[in-house]
């Protein structure tokens, strides 16, 4: 069985950074694919305005980051919260990614805040509170380390959801919903430059503490191939397909 991904893009790449990686869609096959050997990688702009016209064309559907929050009143917003249900519903694979995370939380029945901890910017150290069978060998302390970048956050997952990684600034991390649905806060498939961009663009909104942490964090190593190789084994396990 060949695998098909849709990224199912929500946000664009900061054009000061496109001459890092194109888009999104780029980055998530550059983090998935070197584990999913013969897997092929579509992209459908929803934020555009690009619909899916036949959800059985694909196996995994990736949600990708953006910079709307996912309760503002947006057609492509409201298009993309029903996406998520109908590909649910039609047992498809999903992995939802920072905005993706949580517009799968909402459309499940969960609830989106701004956090009253403010913006989480840069390489966060964040805790598994919970180790499945799909989480491959790493990561032994317990910990990883994921560029974030947000203020909002899942603050009520939806029911069933079991939270797997959890931090006292972020305490919905990562979620599993069933055996088919893994979202994840951070952003795996995201480079230091990328975050470094944002950080620029956004430094007066975010402020000087956020921003001089968040620079300050770039040097710690990454643990995105590792991340990348658990959410790899978890939609390979939901279809029922051999990992790399």
């Amino acid at each position: 069985m060949t695998m098909r991904l849709c990224t199912v893009i929500c946000g664009h790449v900061p054009e000061p950074a496109r001459h890092l990686v194109p888009d999104y869609g780029a980055c998530f096959e550059s983090l998935l694919g070197p584990h999913l050997p013969g897997a092929t990688f579509s992209q459908v702009a929803v934020l555009d305005g690009e619909r899916i016209e036949d959800i059985g064309a694909y196996d995994v559907y990736v949600f990708t980051g953006s910079p709307a929050g996912v309760y503002e009143d947006m057609a492509w917003i409201k298009y993309a919260e029903q996406l998520v249900r109908d590909v649910v519903g039609a047992g498809k694979c999903v992995l939802g990614i920072c905005f993706g995370h949580q517009l799968v939380a909402q459309a499940l029945g969960g609830r989106v805040e701004k956090s009253d901890k403010g913006w989480g910017m840069g390489v966060h150290t964040v805790k598994l509170v919970d180790r499945e069978p799909w989480m491959r060998a790493g990561a032994e302390d317990g910990f990883v380390n994921v560029i974030v970048s947000h203020q909002d956050q899942v603050v009520t997952p939806p029911d069933g959801a079991k939270v797997l990684i959890s931090t006292d600034f972020c305490p919905v991390g990562m979620m599993r919903v069933g055996d088919r649905v893994l979202t994840l806060q951070g952003h795996p498939e995201m480079q230091i430059g990328i975050v470094d961009t944002i950080l620029e663009m956004r430094r007066e909104r975010v402020g000087d503490a956020v921003y001089s942490s968040g620079k300050a964090s770039l040097n710690l190593q990454l643990d995105h191939d590792l991340i990348g190789s658990w959410l790899a084994a978890f939609a390979t396990g939901a279809l029922g397909t051999k990992a790399a």
